[in-house]
């Protein structure tokens, strides 16, 4: 089975459990990039963001180095915004989700998840819904255990 590890990060906590992901399944691994980051740090980061997940906002995206559709499963992760996924993986989801044929899902948290998989779900349609998984602040909590639940989920997909 070929499988992609797709995610988009801003504080490390979604790269870090995608490079888990990815290393335990042997897979490949896409980071999105907006063309445009943003550049707010502390609170003025939550405020610019949450105002982007308000507004459903989808930054362009530079260009992949993998096809989606030349995978079995992709895995999607998100950091939670605003209680929902953030905008450059809104944007992955809008453009490409008519090449994903199977898809798991997981976040990165440190408030509420109530909207994140509902709402990628939704943009992902007829997709086959592989699974999914929430991980409480990796990097700020314990990160042996996130890595090793992220091990566990992952062998958990296949």
């Amino acid at each position: 089975m070929k499988i992609l590890t797709v995610y988009y990060s801003y504080d490390g906590n979604t790269r870090f459990i995608a490079e888990t992901i990815a290393n335990e399944l042997n897979a490949d691994i896409m980071e999105l990039k907006p063309v445009k980051e943003m550049k707010s740090k502390g609170f003025l980061k939550y405020v610019w963001g949450g105002a982007m997940v308000a507004m459903k906002r989808k930054p362009r995206l530079l260009p992949f180095d993998k096809n989606p559709a030349d995978y079995d499963l992709i895995i999607i992760g998100t950091p939670v915004w605003n209680s929902t996924m953030a905008p450059p993986v809104r944007s992955f989801l809008d453009n490409c989700s008519s090449a994903v044929k199977r898809a798991a899902l997981f976040c990165c948290y440190s408030g509420g998840v109530s909207k994140t998989f509902a709402e990628m779900k939704e943009l992902l349609g007829k997709c086959i819904a592989a699974g999914e998984q929430g991980f409480l602040d990796p990097l700020g909590h314990n990160e042996s255990d996130s890595s090793k639940a992220a091990r566990g989920w992952a062998k958990s997909l296949i």
